[in-house]
């Protein structure tokens, strides 16, 4: 059994590729660097990989392993229960696929992991791992909290160009990769674990996870496959199609730079921006689509959309934001990092309800509200919108 060494070593060089017996063809490619331009995929290495198997260890356990930090069952149906409650704040016109059971975790899909790593996990996992009675915190927690916050950043378009977010990330990954090794053991360290330490290079040079994942490939396979309508000749085929596709006028539509303007539509119950909808929320009902901020940085849960004279105006409930969890930085241990720098917020309602013009509204944010309505709600700023 091969397990990662946590020390630090020297990258591999184009130059140590080409010392070995057997050469990549690629190498034969001008300018190609073997060491550089393979870039780590965010799909399989990130989301089905590592956070596919931290999501197995906690939640389902693997024999050979420490279990000590596999949930017990009060904590299983608890999840359970988030994971049902979850769904009705779950946005359909955002997320590809509503999260589900932990029985449909080992054939869970990646976009399912990469909604759980960037947006529910926190929640999931708030207060079900137990606390260390001698510092207070739960190690599992906080070792999930540092992967959630280093992928936040890589992940966001935004986030990736600010001074100094790339070394916070890597710091982060670092403390994640081993705390795994305190946590699950040496066996738990496998090759992928290391590929971890190498991403945020990655990111460097190529920008945030998604510019180089493969969800675009996935994406398009699908459409490739419908092309083929027989086993004769299929590579014919889906060539015939995809160039009939790139010749028709009717495809050929200029690109609109975005704006945000927006139209009613659903007899005036929906908002429709050029990137999300915001649609009303309902008494006991959909909340997903409700939560927005504003130009001004006020968020609003929004409860009822009115057409007047003077334009649309949105009506709902403000939120008061705080922070909703401090990370301790590894360089810095004195100045922990809140979680408003990655867009995370707690949020308290307002009884009084509010009218805002529909004119100021930024982007969406995504909602959720625990089942003890005197606990803060979270609010998550979507980082595609940012």
């Amino acid at each position: 059994m091969y397990w990662y060494d946590t020390r630090q070593h020297d990258p591999k060089t184009h130059d140590f590729y080409l010392k070995r017996s057997k050469v990549c063809c690629l190498a034969d490619l001008p300018g190609f660097d073997l060491g550089q331009d393979v870039p780590i995929d965010y799909m399989h290495q990130v989301l089905i990989g590592c956070m596919k198997k931290f999501l197995v260890s906690v939640l389902i356990g693997v024999a050979g392993r420490r279990g000590r930090h596999k949930l017990n069952s009060a904590g299983l149906d608890e999840y359970n229960r988030r994971i049902v409650r979850l769904e009705k704040y779950t946005s359909i016109n955002d997320f590809a696929r509503c999260p589900r059971p932990i029985p449909m975790l080992p054939r869970m899909k990646a976009t399912e992991i990469r909604f759980n790593l960037i947006y529910s996990s926190i929640i999931l996992f708030d207060k079900l791992f137990p606390v260390d009675p001698i510092t207070g915190v739960s190690d599992c927690y906080e070792t999930l909290l540092h992967f959630h916050i280093a992928m936040r950043i890589l992940a966001s378009p935004a986030l990736v160009k600010l001074k100094g977010k790339l070394e916070e990330a890597h710091a982060f990954m670092m403390i994640f990769v081993n705390n795994c090794k305190e946590l699950f053991g040496n066996t738990y360290m496998v090759p992928n674990m290391h590929l971890m330490t190498h991403i945020v290079t990655d990111c460097k040079r190529f920008g945030d996870v998604n510019s180089f994942s493969s969800f675009p490939f996935e994406n398009f396979l699908h459409i490739l496959k419908n092309q083929v309508k027989g086993y004769s000749k299929p590579l014919p085929q889906a060539c015939r199609r995809l160039a009939e596709h790139r010749n028709d006028p009717r495809n050929n539509v200029p690109v609109v730079s975005k704006t945000l303007t927006y139209t009613l539509r659903n007899n005036g119950k929906t908002l429709v921006f050029p990137d999300f909808v915001i649609i009303a929320r309902k008494k006991g009902g959909n909340c997903a689509d409700c939560a927005c901020m504003l130009k001004t940085q006020e968020v609003i849960l929004v409860d009822e959309i009115k057409q007047t004279e003077n334009g649309v105006n949105i009506i709902g409930k403000k939120v008061d934001l705080s922070i909703a969890y401090k990370l301790r930085r590894a360089d810095k241990p004195k100045v922990p990092f809140p979680s408003t720098e990655v867009g995370e917020f707690r949020g308290v309602e307002h009884a009084q309800s509010i009218t805002r013009s529909a004119d100021e509204i930024k982007n969406k944010m995504f909602y959720y509200q625990p089942p003890d309505p005197n606990e803060k709600c979270w609010i998550m700023a979507l980082l595609h919108l940012i």
